[in-house]
């Protein structure tokens, strides 16, 4: 169910991104990871770091941009919440890698991409990491790969994959928000 609910949510995420009022592409290709926006003031990205068990509480995380400049760099320690501000004049996508602490018992380290400036919340898991992943290879960090990195990436019942699947409000669909 809560697999269900997050490819639900970075679709809708993944939905209004790179894209103007008129539905139009914005930015140029940069580099293969994707259409490229530039953001015109600085940014802060804000969210948690979990693994398969725990909230991850310290270590680094770091944002590069499509060039693969690191443009953020922040240590964090005994903090369930990171805050990371991005400079202006970053161009979007942009990386988020987190290197746990060399003391957490399973150092795994975890990515998330922010395709837009006004995609500040984030929640970075091991799901993220693979949707990340899988876009990459897939070409790049397009709206597209991502869209295909995580119907791909998350188990979603091939009912719920289109507008037939919908069965009114998702609050009831499935008993309720868990």
């Amino acid at each position: 169910m809560k697999r269900y609910l997050f490819a639900l949510m970075v679709t809708a995420l993944l939905v209004g991104c790179g894209t103007d009022k008129n539905g139009s592409q914005t930015g140029s290709a940069s580099k293969g990871l994707g259409t490229a926006k530039q953001s015109n003031k600085a940014v802060t990205i804000t969210g948690i770091i979990r693994n398969e068990k725990t909230l991850i509480k310290s270590g680094k995380i770091e944002a590069t941009d499509n060039t693969g400049k690191t443009v953020a760099t922040k240590h964090f320690k005994d903090a369930p919440h990171f805050s990371l501000d991005i400079p202006a004049g970053t161009t979007f996508p942009i990386l988020l890698t987190v290197h746990p602490d060399p003391d957490q018992p399973k150092k795994e380290i975890l990515k998330a991409v922010v395709m837009s400036p006004y995609s500040t919340d984030k929640i970075i898991t091991p799901v993220t990491t693979k949707i990340a992943d899988q876009a990459l290879a897939l070409g790049g960090y397009t709206r597209e790969n991502m869209m295909k990195a995580a119907m791909g990436t998350v188990s979603t019942p091939d009912r719920d994959k289109t507008a037939g699947g919908f069965r009114g409000d998702p609050t009831k669909q499935y008993g309720g928000w868990h």
